[in-house]
């Protein structure tokens, strides 16, 4: 199976090295390639040595060097048969690295290595650099349209507040007639302005209303399936009552980490699916209108 990148790590390949003798292991079957015989525990191993996508992006770079030799001496290909197998990590891992602002959307583009990773792995697909920056510019496009969407749904909810605020205290003599009113009112767009990107509801992708407008009894998306968190008392939560963080939802890693009021006890995962790999604004489980 594939082996995680968060083993090649100094730290982790040290941790392997000193304790070798009493790494978890498991027994396995024979097959037609395979003989019978005992292997590492990869997921028990992984407990200890994080999970993939837990790394950070120095982190990555560090590993992936460590990976990339660990791949060469697997390499059994004849020079002369294609790409062999070290020619397409090369290229894997030279592509990512490479991109000028690839430290800047680790977080929205690691995902999508990690997937490109195991397909390799397990399907022998070959390195397709068009394939490759398609998928990078997804999401990294993506990212850029959420941010703008919660920019503008911040300061949406900011002069809603305001004005809820001082409703209370202004005098009915100041209160502009209906008719007023709506003279008076600026345009949705001020000339030559950004246009204002649309909301989505990050408990139900429903684009008619955000995640604070939600109806207290919708519980279903549009394909009439439960949605997998709740709204309890004005906090995304999930099944078990544990708040998931909404600017992560929105944004991913980098956008939550803005926030100085976010705490370490808000989950980080998709309040669409509950898939800690990705947010539910990168559209991986859902379709926008779905």
């Amino acid at each position: 199976m594939p082996i995680p990148l968060t083993f090649f790590t100094h730290k982790s390949l040290c941790y392997i090295i000193n304790n070798l003798a009493i790494l978890p292991t498991k027994k396995i079957d024979s097959d037609s390639t395979f003989k019978k015989g005992v292997i590492l525990d990869i997921k028990k191993l992984s407990k200890t040595l994080g999970e993939e996508l837990t790394l950070s992006f120095s982190q990555y770079r560090e590993a992936t060097a460590q990976m990339f030799k660990f791949q060469e001496q697997q390499n059994s290909d004849l020079p002369d048969s294609g790409e062999t197998w070290t020619q397409f990590w090369r290229s894997h891992f030279t592509f990512f690295e490479n991109r000028e602002d690839t430290e800047e959307f680790f977080d929205e583009w690691k995902h999508v290595e990690l997937e490109l990773r195991h397909d390799c792995w397990g399907y022998s697909y070959k390195y397709d650099a068009s394939y490759y920056s398609q998928c990078y510019m997804t999401v990294k496009n993506n990212m850029i349209q959420h941010i703008k969407n919660r920019e503008d749904l911040d300061l949406q909810i900011s002069k809603a507040l305001e004005s809820s605020s001082h409703r209370d205290f202004t005098p009915r003599s100041n209160i502009p007639s209906r008719s007023n009113s709506h003279s008076n009112q600026q345009p949705f767009q001020e000339a030559g302005g950004r246009p204002s990107a649309p909301p989505f509801c990050i408990l139900c992708a429903n684009q008619s209303h955000t995640l604070f407008q939600h109806p207290q009894d919708k519980s279903k998306f549009r394909d009439r399936r439960n949605t997998w968190a709740k709204l309890t008392n004005g906090r995304l939560t999930s099944s078990n009552g544990q708040e998931i963080c909404v600017r992560y939802n929105i944004g991913g890693s980098r956008y939550c980490a803005k926030d100085p009021k976010h705490g370490d006890n808000q989950a980080h995962l998709c309040s669409f699916c509950s898939n800690k790999i990705h947010h539910a604004l990168l559209w991986t489980c859902r379709t926008k209108d779905s």
